[in-house]
């Protein structure tokens, strides 16, 4: 499965199936993707450790998948992440977002809630090209029109933020840092205080960057999964 199809563009997509059940299914960042993140190639080979399944995949316009590069087509990139998801057609999967893709993450829950067994975001968000680019269009909506998450802004210190009830009830993980210089982390925050899930934290960890994100901060996204 190193293609599929979405939008009418060709989607590269890999995959490594699980020895004990449980799945990763990883949402990249930004103008990004599977071919050309060291997070998420690191991320794989510790889950594969673990026995976990991985599945990611390059966003339309990046890595080996076709399209335009564009600095935000949103709609676009969800549509992309939901077409792997369901071509992979696995159980058990924990959905983990890296920066915009950990808002992608809870958009993906929302549509796709019988797949998703937990929620999991690297430091979620977005950073202030959102703003610049999208203008009149800060939300998160897939393209069939089910769902549209509303994305607020603060101003100073920047910050983006959701302030709308999320219908997520699956356990959720959100590691942020004070140190994160892309994305604040009241970011997390908000996702935390409108998920609908008792069981949901946030980890907020002291100096780590946006990127690149160390192994160490990795295992604690695996443990979370480990103990649920």
């Amino acid at each position: 499965m190193p293609f599929i199809t979405s939008c009418q563009k060709q989607i590269w997509c890999q995959r490594t199936e699980p020895q004990n059940g449980k799945n990763i299914f990883f949402i990249p960042r930004h103008r990004s993707g599977v071919t050309d993140s060291k997070t998420i190639a690191t991320m794989e080979s510790m889950a594969v450790e673990k026995g976990y399944g991985f599945a990611s995949f390059d966003y339309a316009g990046y890595g080996k998948s076709g399209g335009e590069a564009k600095l935000w087509q949103l709609e676009e990139w969800l549509q992309n992440a939901l077409d792997v998801f369901d071509e992979i057609n696995a159980e058990n999967n924990y959905v983990m977002g890296y920066s915009m893709g950990g808002y992608l993450a809870l958009a993906l829950a929302l549509l796709r809630p019988a797949k998703t067994k937990g929620v999991l975001g690297l430091m979620p968000g977005f950073g202030q090209s959102f703003v610049q680019d999208r203008k009149d269009k800060q939300f998160i909506a897939d393209l069939g029109g089910k769902i549209k998450i509303h994305v607020k802004i603060n101003e100073s210190p920047f910050y983006s933020f959701i302030d709308q009830p999320l219908d997520i009830n699956v356990p959720a993980f959100m590691l942020t840092s004070l140190g994160d210089e892309t994305v604040n982390y009241q970011s997390s925050l908000s996702i935390l205080k409108n998920i609908k899930s008792e069981n949901a934290t946030v980890l907020m960890l002291k100096d780590a960057p946006h990127h690149p994100v160390n192994a160490q901060s990795l295992k604690l996204l695996l443990e979370f999964i480990e103990n649920n």
